[in-house]
């Protein structure tokens, strides 16, 4: 009986970390703030004509506040930087800080990332991602809503260019390793999967400042493709 049951829950353990993440458009709707400044539609239009451009391409998924795309944006005015947030708060706050720094490099889109990344890149044309302190849904019931899983590592690195990089990172040790765990078994025996010994190009963001507050250790993983 305790066979079974363990295998059972390493059938259920695979299907879950191989399924496409929904907890953007299923599981935050009670968080969204409901604003008509602006439109879903039109950004990802925006957005559309922004690759046009054949710029260096930046993505940020999850951005929050804005600060790291404002900062990163900054330092790289030759790169388009395209950043994903589901709450349209934190859509309404860059917008105004874009508007109050003339910034025209960033393009924002709204809504679940996963399915925006899908339908908006080609293959191979991302010069970096970079996923910063996600919700961790630290209940092992809810885990299934994390942003990183089979699926999500499988796009991410196929959408990245040759030598683009990946860039996650987090304050909970669990999802750290299940993270590196993930994109070693990605790479399987042609990589070797460390955490970063540097922060990369990544600023100190609000929820940073408290995480170290609470000496909780951060964990980047900056991997090349």
């Amino acid at each position: 009986m305790d066979l079974l049951r363990h295998l059972w829950k390493g059938i259920f353990s695979l299907i879950r970390n191989n399924l496409k993440p929904k907890f953007y458009s299923n599981h935050r709707t009670r968080n969204r703030i409901r604003n008509d400044s602006f439109n879903e539609k039109e950004l990802f239009s925006q957005a559309q004509e922004a690759l046009k451009q054949r710029r260096k391409i930046f993505l940020e998924v999850g951005f929050g506040d804005g600060k790291s795309v404002i900062d990163i944006a900054n330092k790289n005015p030759g790169v388009s930087f395209f950043c994903i947030e589901t709450y349209s708060k934190g859509v309404n706050l860059l917008t105004e800080r874009i508007q109050d720094e003339k910034l025209n490099n960033i393009f924002m889109l709204y809504g679940d990332a996963i399915e925006i990344i899908e339908k908006l890149f080609n293959n191979k044309t991302i010069d970096k991602i970079y996923v910063f302190f996600p919700d961790t849904w630290p209940k092992r019931k809810h885990k299934k809503r994390r942003i990183i899983n089979t699926y999500t590592v499988n796009l991410f690195f196929m959408k990245l260019k040759k030598n683009g990089v990946f860039h996650f990172t987090t304050d909970n040790i669990n999802y750290a390793y299940e993270a590196r765990t993930l994109i070693s078994n990605y790479f399987s025996t042609k990589k070797k999967v460390s955490f970063s010994h540097n922060r990369g190009d990544r600023p100190i963001t609000k929820y940073e400042k408290k995480a170290l507050i609470k000496k909780n250790i951060i964990y980047d993983l900056i991997i090349s493709n």
